[in-house]
């Protein structure tokens, strides 16, 4: 009996103390787990705060990107819309100057028959029209000056309106080769030609550059000819005896000569070439820097009475005032060289006043020249 007591007393104490043991065990887990718990919260806040950190991040990185983004498609879009404006602004500017208009194109035939004016729009197809025809001429080719020196080709319709001219040829003129490609004209075998002479740049598509000898000798009724500016050779007394020829014109900007006031000089106005001799002036100033006047130049020339002389003449050539039976005064310049045979053959004058410089004085220089009272020398 009393073994059996301490046995459950024994027995209730090892409960106890198994009790015991197992809460404190399981006290132990619970902290144990709270502990978890916190640490895995507090991790959890972490995490949250990361990811929060991250998506704001993120957040600010793409609204900058976006900014960013925005602000360069702006700017792209604002220089694409101002290339597009510089690149319409221009085609405009482009389209306005190349658009076509409507342009005139009109016709100047130098005495022939009228041709009406073309109206097109500009680079637009357009033919030549018919020839304009005048009695004694044959046409010779549309220019694109008034002088005639650059033939016109009818092919489209030019920017702006202009005007051509026709070119004319003489009908019943001569012509011959003086090379293998250029021609000479002769006018001798023209008969009761028109007032005026026309000698073309083109003969049957060969350039004309040159006048024979006594090429237009003669013709009493001739009051003007027209030369091409292709003209670089002028045969001897070619106008002497043309005795209504008032003027010679050279058209356009000739290499070889030119004319002023109808007077024909070389191209750099140091020769006096010829003098129309139906000029109805009674006196003449020949202009400076005229250093020759060439041989026949004023042959025959019946109407002038006096002439003077620049101060840069050297040479007078033979014949270049013969039979001019009304000249009666010349004065001579201080510089002149030279006075060559028949120069002043049958004239008027009377007084003779020779300059200091004169190196050479032809025997014959005042042959037939009855009227002479006096001759004098400047003193040098």
């Amino acid at each position: 009996m009393g073994n059996r007591s301490r046995l459950f007393q024994i027995m209730g104490l090892a409960f106890f103390l198994l009790l015991s043991a197992c809460e404190a065990n399981s006290s132990s887990l619970s902290e144990s787990s709270s502990d978890d718990s916190s640490a895995s919260s507090v991790s959890s806040e972490n995490s949250s705060s990361s990811s929060s950190s991250e998506a704001s991040s993120s957040a600010e990185s793409s609204s900058s990107s976006e900014s960013s983004s925005s602000s360069e498609s702006s700017s792209s879009s604002e220089s694409s819309s101002s290339s597009e404006s510089s690149s319409s602004s221009s085609e405009e500017s482009s389209s306005s100057s190349s658009t076509p208009t409507i342009q005139t194109l009109s016709f100047d035939t130098n005495g022939g028959s009228l041709i009406n004016p073309i109206s097109a729009m500009s680079g637009s197809y357009i033919s030549q029209p018919s020839n304009p025809w005048r009695t004694g001429y044959t046409f010779a080719g549309w220019y694109a000056e008034p002088g005639l020196s650059t033939p016109y080709v009818f092919l489209q319709m030019p920017e702006d309106s202009i005007t051509v001219y026709a070119d004319w040829e003489t009908n019943s003129m001569i012509f011959s080769a003086v090379d293998g490609t250029n021609l000479m004209v002769n006018g001798n075998a023209l008969y009761n030609p028109q007032a005026e002479i026309w000698v073309p740049k083109y003969h049957q598509g060969a350039l004309v550059t040159a006048i024979d000898m006594y090429g237009f000798y003669g013709l009493r009724d001739i009051t003007r000819i027209k030369l091409p500016d292709s003209i670089n050779q002028i045969g001897s007394q070619a106008f002497a005896g043309d005795l209504a020829l008032t003027a010679i014109d050279v058209l356009g900007q000739g290499t070889s000569f030119t004319s002023v006031n109808g007077i024909l000089y070389n191209a750099t106005m140091t020769d006096l070439v010829s003098y129309p001799i139906g000029k109805t002036d009674t006196s003449l100033t020949i202009p400076e820097g005229v250093l020759t006047i060439d041989s026949n130049a004023f042959n025959s020339a019946l109407n002038l009475t006096s002439i003077t002389f620049p101060t840069t003449l050297r040479y007078i050539e033979a014949e270049a005032f013969m039979f001019c039976q009304h000249l009666t005064t010349v004065t001579m310049n201080e510089g002149l060289e030279s006075i060559s045979n028949n120069a002043f053959y049958w004239n008027a004058l009377v007084e003779v006043n020779l300059p200091s410089t004169l190196i050479t004085l032809a025997s014959s220089a005042f042959d037939s020249t009855y009227t002479i009272t006096s001759y004098a020398v400047a003193p040098g």
